[in-house]
């Protein structure tokens, strides 16, 4: 942030050269808060607020914090490619370069993605990939061809970056914060919590191994059902977890595993699965689980036709509440309603 950037050769421990810019301000650190902050980044400064240099095809790629423009540079001569975009003008709303890839500088906004062409420096909107009224939650991982980006919403976006779309959004447990990626995990650091998670695609692989190898391999059947509760497929889910529960029956991720898809599918179909409330009455562990159960049985009996009792499922759920307010040391228990919306559990019961 002293207006000037510098290439060192460790090997022949020498400078290779030295690019200097113009200063459009002096950098304030209080505003790059995109890592650790409880609060969206602030965009509506002139300058960027988050900067780190960014290498690759033969270039560095910068967005000083005293500076209101991305620079381009030749990684060997440290020379201009073209010159210097202003973040005011062409790339309003800017937060940060999230990778190169295929000749093109993608870089995070506040509504959505932006390229910049690496050899003319032309810029131009990704109109398939906006998430307007969304701020991201951190900085996303680069994993060719995809680049994850995370959300305020408790999404993730996996982006296809050369067909420039969105290929998938992801529901996760909470806004993830900034991303690496380890082997099949993604691991997320954010102001709150420092939280793990498999990446689909390899953790088929893995799964798809392991059962060849054991086809009665806990692990592997676990991690099917959840791949398959994600993709939609219940039923399928509920059996693979059910395995699993059979090779695992002291594992307590697995029980609650096999709890949420059950209360999922009463939820969908009271009807059709209502021969399983006896197994989740098996399952449930906890006050809060027997609330959760009888919130989702009332309303399906109600459904089915049997009025007296779904009137004592809402009574007794009632009385759970309370025990699960009681276990919860007299704390206000929340309902999610979506991802962007939570109500007293008390409140949703009246």
């Amino acid at each position: 942030a002293s207006g000037a950037v510098v290439a060192v050769d460790w090997a022949k421990r020498s400078l290779c050269w030295g690019y200097s810019y113009e200063r459009d301000a002096a950098p304030n650190y209080g505003r790059r808060q995109i890592v650790f902050s409880r609060t969206p980044p602030d965009t509506s400064g002139p300058t960027w607020p988050f900067s780190a240099a960014v290498i690759a095809d033969g270039c560095v790629v910068l967005t000083p914090p005293d500076s209101h423009s991305l620079h381009c540079l030749d990684l060997l001569t440290g020379k201009l490619k073209w010159a210097p975009i202003s973040r005011e003008e062409k790339l309003t709303g800017a937060l940060f370069v999230a990778c190169i890839h295929e000749g093109k500088i993608f870089v995070v906004c506040k509504d959505g993605l932006k390229t910049v062409n690496l050899n003319d420096g032309s810029v131009k909107d990704l109109t398939d990939v906006q998430y307007k009224g969304i701020l991201p939650s951190g900085r996303g991982v680069f994993s060719a061809p995809h680049y994850y980006l995370p959300l305020s919403s408790s999404e993730l976006l996996k982006i296809d970056l050369n067909t420039q779309k969105i290929a998938e959004r992801l529901e996760t447990d909470r806004p993830l914060g900034n991303l690496i990626i380890h082997d099949v995990d993604l691991v997320s650091l954010s102001a709150d919590a420092l939280s793990t998670y498999y990446l689909r695609d390899p953790l088929k692989k893995r799964i798809a191994e392991r059962l060849t190898a054991n086809a009665a391999d806990g692990w592997a059947l676990a991690r099917q059902g959840e791949i398959l509760f994600q993709e939609g497929n219940t039923e399928e889910a509920i059996v693979s977890m059910r395995k699993a529960r059979a090779q695992l029956p002291e594992d307590e991720g697995v029980r609650n595993s096999l709890l949420k898809l059950l209360l999922s599918a009463i939820k969908q179909d009271y009807a059709k699965n209502a021969a399983v409330t006896s197994e989740i009455e098996q399952l449930i562990d906890q006050p809060s689980e027997r609330a959760e159960f009888l919130r989702v049985c009332a309303p399906g009996l109600a459904s089915a036709g049997a009025t007296k009792d779904a009137f004592d499922a809402y009574l007794s759920l009632a009385y759970a509440l309370r025990a699960a307010r009681n276990s919860a040391q007299n704390e206000d228990l929340y309902e999610d309603l979506n991802r962007q919306w939570r109500v007293r559990t008390d409140r949703w019961l009246e």
